[in-house]
């Protein structure tokens, strides 16, 4: 349900969110590589849905070499508002290589669902996954790719979180969640509106209403949300049973990544994965951009072994422009720049 109104700020309260359900479709989901979307050469097409994992170890270097640039910009055809098909790349290459069938995945972001198609065909669209997307302006674009493709994801339009969020910039490619008690976003979320000056609180589910949905508890979030990542990896709840956390590292002039890094060895986790972004020869813009996958794992679990990147590199046959593993560069990102954060919201 809405949270209760917090602060000072007047605030209006939008309807109670819903999960729209996964749509159950038969036969498998149509990743962005799958519906042969042009994010490299013509022709280039995988299929991680129909793959058993043996089959997915055996896949050749001759049908990946060919899925990055120059094409990276082209807009994907087959998903509506995703402007640029390549511009996830790395974080595809990530999920492939870090999460397995059985996984039951919330997705932090998931604004047009091509990740969320994806993460569907990682886990043989079986419904365990869900799309936390809590911008509306995402949701027509959002439910009609996944109808499109043939993706069994539950789409949460809304956030899950423990403290009440806004809205509170638009970052062009996306917008970016605030917490209340930032009363600087609160204003930003604000502006604009010549009314009431009201702050809409974005709407939440608990929990226990994912899990419901995913059929389990939560084993792994993929965190590509700006400014959210706070409010998943403190939200105690949610991450009790989390093995795996996959996130992009992308505004860091407004996230310390460097404490949440801290915080997730304090819980227990280990950094299995480190890449620069691959799209940075192409957008200046994102060349500060890491991916990273983190793995918990508890005394008596067994689980795949997680690839590294420079194995899965090697394996799959890619170049050092397609995937740029970054293992042995510095563990403290850069500190965040709140003057160029303030430019940016």
């Amino acid at each position: 349900m809405p949270y209760p109104p917090a602060g000072a700020l007047p605030l209006a309260l939008v309807a109670s969110p819903f999960i729209s359900p996964a749509p159950n479709f038969s036969g498998p989901a149509i990743s962005p590589i799958d519906a042969n979307e042009p994010v490299g050469s013509q022709g280039a097409t995988l299929s991680y849905t129909a793959a058993t994992e043996a089959e997915h170890v055996k896949l050749t270097a001759r049908n990946n070499r060919t899925l990055l640039k120059p094409t990276k910009r082209v807009p994907c055809r087959t998903f509506t508002g995703a402007q640029w098909c390549g511009v996830e790349w790395d974080e595809w290459t990530m999920a492939t290589a870090i999460l397995h069938p059985s996984d039951a995945i919330v997705e932090f972001g998931g604004r047009w669902g091509t990740t969320s198609c994806m993460l569907a065909s990682i886990t043989q669209n079986s419904g365990r996954v869900v799309a936390v997307e809590p911008d509306a302006a995402a949701h027509g674009p959002l439910l009609r790719n996944r109808a499109s493709h043939n993706a069994n994801f539950h789409v949460l339009k809304g956030t899950v979180s423990e403290q009440p969020l806004t809205l509170s910039a638009h970052l062009g490619y996306g917008t970016r969640t605030s917490s209340l008690s930032d009363r600087k976003a609160i204003r930003r979320a604000a502006k604009g509106d010549s009314t009431d000056q009201a702050v809409r609180v974005l709407p939440n589910v608990q929990v226990e209403e994912v899990e419901k949905a995913l059929g389990g508890p939560i084993t792994a979030v993929l965190i590509d949300c700006e400014g959210c990542i706070g409010s998943v990896v403190s939200h105690e709840r949610l991450m009790r049973g989390v093995e795996l956390v996959l996130m992009e590292q992308d505004y860091i002039e407004c996230t310390d990544y460097g404490h949440w890094h801290a915080e997730l060895r304090r819980m227990g986790f280990r950094r299995v994965w480190h890449a620069a972004d691959s799209f940075c020869s192409a957008d200046a813009s994102t060349c500060g951009i890491y991916h990273s996958a983190w793995e918990r794992r508890r005394p008596q679990e067994k689980r795949r072994a997680s690839w590294r990147c420079e194995a899965y590199k090697r394996h799959m046959g890619y170049t050092d422009e397609q995937l740029r593993c970054a293992d042995d560069l510095s563990e403290t990102p850069p500190k965040p720049k709140p003057h160029l954060c303030a430019q940016v919201g």
